[in-house]
């Protein structure tokens, strides 16, 4: 028979939780006020404009992107590594098991933790927690829950169309972006603009409508998180922008800089 909990281990437990969350808040990124982020589009600074974007992998490039910018929104896939075919499996499901702790495991990247889903193949990085910071257990304990909270969010995102979604794509598959289309229009009135690598320097820059809910932009192959293509970023954004949003209007969001 066990015998009563210690509470002094439990409170020792949740005191290094709390160190470990202070310790993550402290080194998390803010907005920034920079050159670029200040310049105007759409009415709104580049900064501003930024927060109407929501990435959704395939790794952290478009979440540079933004920080260039001097925007850092909020999502659980902004620092995500995942494949297209796998997250439109993730959202098909609803998302339910995406962040089971009995799906998640922790391991140990350049010293710092992340997360790894086994079900979908997708590695939940730049928790903000490093080694020595806490035990691996509560460390996971610590990111899922996290996660959980990104997630809600994120959901409430998808429910009302807050933002455009994009998925930077390596390889050019009109298949799998309107997959990944069709499983975001049955959470929402959604927009996804999936970026893919242009098959030739005229098409850089370039977007086009595939299907209902689902823009196509093109912007350098070699384009990645340490070789930004950034020029090519903005101007993709900009364009995907004037098709959800028509002159005129300027779209509210729930996320933004401080003010």
């Amino acid at each position: 028979m066990m015998g009563p909990a210690d509470p002094n281990k439990h409170l020792a437990s949740a005191l290094r939780d709390a160190v470990a969350t202070l310790r993550v808040w402290q080194r998390q990124r803010r907005p920034q006020k920079t050159e670029l982020g200040s310049a105007i589009l759409h009415g709104l600074t580049v900064q501003e404009f930024m927060y109407r974007f929501e990435s959704l992998g395939d790794n952290c490039e478009f979440g540079i992107v933004q920080r260039r910018c001097g925007a850092e929104p909020l999502g659980p896939f902004r620092f995500a590594i995942v494949t297209a075919e796998n997250l439109a499996r993730a959202l098909e499901a609803g998302m339910i098991d995406l962040l089971d702790p009995k799906l998640m495991k922790v391991q140990l990247s350049n010293g710092r933790y992340v997360a790894h889903n086994r079900e979908y193949g997708i590695t939940f990085g730049h928790s903000g927690l490093h080694d020595g910071d806490l035990g691996s257990d509560r460390a996971l304990h610590l990111i899922v829950r996290r996660l959980q909270l990104l997630t809600r969010k994120l959901n409430a995102v998808l429910a009302g169309g807050e933002k455009i979604l994009v998925f930077r794509s390596r390889v050019d598959d009109d298949a799998v972006a309107l997959r990944l289309g069709a499983a975001l229009s049955r959470l929402g009135p959604n927009l996804l603009l999936w970026v893919a690598p242009a098959p030739g320097a005229d098409a850089v820059g370039r977007v086009e409508p595939l299907d209902e809910g689902v823009l196509k932009g093109y912007i350098e192959a070699d384009s990645d998180w340490d070789n930004l293509a950034l020029e090519s970023w903005l101007e993709v954004c900009e364009r995907a922008y004037a098709y959800w949003r028509p002159a005129g209007t300027v779209g509210a969001v729930k996320e933004g800089p401080p003010r």
